[in-house]
């Protein structure tokens, strides 16, 4: 027997609410595929979306 589960992510709970999602198709990303940690304080994350391939960059300025 198969089973198969399909989960509607609009409501994500919170634990996914910092977590980014792709900006091509929508997809809710896990982790980076790179993290860069800067001299200045800031951390640069690479990502590569499952889905799509698409690959964004973000930045976290621990600074503040």
């Amino acid at each position: 027997m198969n089973v198969a589960i399909e989960t509607d992510m609009t409501g994500r709970p919170a634990r996914f609410s910092d977590r980014p999602a792709c900006p091509q198709c929508g997809n809710c990303l896990v982790a980076p595929k790179i993290a860069a940690f800067a001299d200045d304080g800031r951390i640069w994350h690479t990502w590569s979306c499952d889905r799509c391939d698409h690959e964004f960059v973000t930045c976290v300025d621990l600074r503040e």
